[in-house]
């Protein structure tokens, strides 16, 4: 985590999937996490609306300083592992083990003409009607804001 705000993933499901558990190491510099429903875990004051990490879901979190945040669990198989996106805005993780360029990671929606935009934490867009990929590749450990015409369902393509 850089310090300020971070779109943050994991690729790995947690031993304990419990937020305090999860942030136990760097409670001490994150002064907030916000998920896409916009529900929070404040550490300092023990507020936690957020309740359960869940692989699925992208976090917006503000550290006061440079960290590493360390997860202990199990590898996510990507293709097995199913969003149900609304229309709209929609926050997700990137649970992939490798990089791949957001063209291939999205081409279902974009195939299915749902995919409006995507959006990574430098406000880089990939917007596939215009041809335009300013994020590139996407990266494990990293979240993303996508725009969906409708609601769907998605996967990720396996890993490699």
């Amino acid at each position: 985590l850089k310090a300020g705000w971070n779109l943050i993933s994991s690729n790995i499901l947690p031993v304990n999937d419990s937020l305090e558990k999860i942030f136990e190491n760097v409670a001490d510099k994150i002064l907030i996490i916000k998920n896409g429903s916009g529900k929070v875990y404040i550490p300092q004051f023990g507020i936690n609306s957020i309740g359960k990490w869940n692989k699925l879901d992208g976090y917006r979190v503000y550290s006061l300083a440079a960290t590493s945040l360390n997860i202990l669990g199990y590898m996510i198989n990507p293709s097995t592992s199913t969003y149900s996106l609304k229309a709209g805005w929609n926050q997700i993780s990137y649970i992939r083990s490798s990089e791949m360029i957001a063209n291939n990671a999205f081409q279902s929606l974009v195939d299915m003409d749902l995919l409006s935009i995507v959006k990574d934490e430098k406000g880089k867009t990939y917007i596939p009607e215009y041809g335009i990929n300013q994020i590139g590749n996407l990266i494990p450990g990293r979240s993303y804001i996508i725009y969906v015409k409708a609601a769907t369902n998605f996967n990720y393509p396996a890993n490699n």
